[in-house]
């Protein structure tokens, strides 16, 4: 995917601390770079207790994208009703393609 971790997202993704790498997706202060970072590795790390926070985020601009494709690398069923909503309303071409995505790893095809 071409992203670069900070140094703080690399050190909870070695870690596997997803409570810390959850602590920061939910931060707003956090740069957009290190919230990013950081939905990628809790998809990951399939973290289930990610599932919720993540799917909190799909409205934020900053993170939607690769919280959706996120979600479906977890695989919770959850994550479905949601991606199929983001999916269907974004009016973001790249974010609904990230969402078809995340849906597609979640049913496995």
């Amino acid at each position: 995917m071409g992203l670069i971790y900070t140094r703080r997202v690399k050190q909870l993704r070695k870690k596997r601390d997803s409570t810390g790498l959850i602590e920061l997706l939910l931060n707003v202060t956090c740069s957009g770079k290190e919230r990013r970072g950081a939905a990628v590795a809790l998809g990951d790390l399939c973290s289930s207790r990610a599932v919720g926070p993540l799917i909190s985020v799909l409205d934020d601009y900053v993170v939607r994208g690769l919280a959706a494709e996120a979600l479906g690398k977890i695989g919770d069923q959850r994550a479905l009703e949601p991606l199929s909503r983001l999916m269907n309303t974004s009016d973001n071409p790249i974010v609904a393609r990230s969402a078809e995505r995340g849906l597609a790893m979640l049913l496995g095809r």
